[in-house]
């Protein structure tokens, strides 16, 4: 894939030609092809040879999976020590993935471009049976091919996975046959443990936790995705998986053909991630303003609260519009339930308006990034959800 924006130039590569840099041979398969095709050709040397095993042709469309099912092959011909040259974290998930799950007896080495080698063994003995749910929280965490949480790095991921057990992205993320329901189920936790939450937490809940525990409101982006976002984005990941996990074989299975039932789509034979649409929220919270009232026994009882023009407090103002919110026209909601209940007001007026002045009222706050369902808890935005930006 060629990210948006960006300019790639074929060049004519020979022998004597100065080589470009590495990114504009890595990023045009033009490129890649003439630099294969100059090193196939040239003369090492009466002391150096080049072979090209027989192996066998794998159907794999990507490059990363090929190189997995040569290096199990080379293992499974006897070689004592196998090094693959390359940068791509990818890569290194999956040299670590296959070389536990495949208990290859042979050295597996990782050279980079700066010449550092990484021991594939070394790390296996690190990580142990978690190498196992490698593939699934890379993927959910973010890919080549995947889009990554906004703020959550690989780093973050990684000790995600050290801290905790999620069992789901090993045997059911990946694997042919699953029903999106399993692959939602597997793939929550790790989730829910990425954005801090308890286990257990739905995405709703962690949305809006994390919504009204700020004290100002959090970039959209910067919440947890939809439910339905996330489904697009787990089918997304459980695609990738499954070609990962296809390595040991001589092509990917035939689910995997039709990408457009993995949270894909096709524009102008370009494959795009699919965004999941919705209605931005209910009409008569489109316009909703958080309140800062704080005072003991008098929140948002005068017109210096924000929300006390014929508005209703909410459950992500500072008072929650609760037991000790005095709104009027608040709609009082059960705590647990989240139902609207009946509660007796009195009328405010008269001079209660200049003794219930709220010092510590930061007054009116309009909410541009997002609004909350009162009802069903839920953080609604106002734009296309910007979970799919990369």
């Amino acid at each position: 894939m060629q990210r948006a924006g960006e300019v790639v130039t074929d060049d004519e590569l020979s022998i004597t030609s100065p080589l470009p840099k590495r990114d504009a041979i890595l990023k045009s398969k033009n490129n890649k092809r003439r630099l294969a095709s100059v090193l196939c050709t040239f003369n090492l040397g009466d002391n150096s040879a080049m072979e090209t095993p027989n192996y066998g042709v794998f159907g794999h469309d990507e490059a990363d999976v090929t190189m997995i099912s040569y290096v199990l092959e080379a293992a499974r011909r006897g070689h004592g020590v196998i090094r693959v040259l390359s940068d791509d974290t990818d890569v290194f998930v999956l040299l670590v993935y296959w070389v536990h799950r495949a208990k290859l007896q042979c050295e597996v080495q990782m050279e980079r471009w700066d010449r550092t080698v990484l021991d594939i063994k070394a790390t296996c003995a690190d990580l142990r049976p978690k190498c196992l749910q490698l593939l699934g929280t890379h993927a959910l965490g973010g890919c080549d091919t995947t889009s990554y949480p906004y703020a959550k790095g690989k780093i973050r991921a990684l000790n995600i996975l050290l801290d905790g057990d999620f069992p789901g992205v090993a045997d059911v993320l990946g694997k042919v046959g699953n029903t999106q329901a399993d692959m939602m189920e597997a793939a929550k936790p790790f989730f829910v443990a990425l954005y801090g939450q308890l286990p257990g937490t739905s995405m709703k809940s962690a949305r809006f936790t994390l919504f009204t525990k700020k004290e100002k409101s959090p970039k959209i982006m910067a919440l947890p995705p939809t439910s339905a976002n996330l489904l697009q984005h787990v089918l997304r990941a459980h695609l990738q998986v499954m070609l990962w996990k296809a390595a040991d074989h001589q092509a990917p299975p035939d689910e995997s053909a039709n990408i457009t039932r993995f949270g894909w789509e096709i524009r102008d034979g370009i494959p795009v991630p699919v965004i999941a649409q919705g209605d931005p929220a209910p009409p008569d919270l489109i316009d909703v303003i958080l309140c800062q009232c704080r005072a003991h026994g008098k929140k948002c009882r005068t017109e210096a609260c924000g929300c006390h023009k014929h508005l209703s407090c909410t459950s992500y103002c500072n008072c929650s519009g609760q037991e000790g919110c005095c709104n009027p026209y608040a709609k009082k909601r059960d705590a647990q339930t989240g139902d609207e209940v009946d509660v007796e007001r009195e009328d405010v007026q008269g001079d209660d308006f200049e003794e219930g002045v709220d010092q510590e009222s930061e007054g009116d706050e309009n909410i541009d990034d997002g609004i909350v369902d009162s009802e069903d808890n839920e953080v609604i935005e106002d734009e296309d959800d910007e979970w799919e930006k990369r």
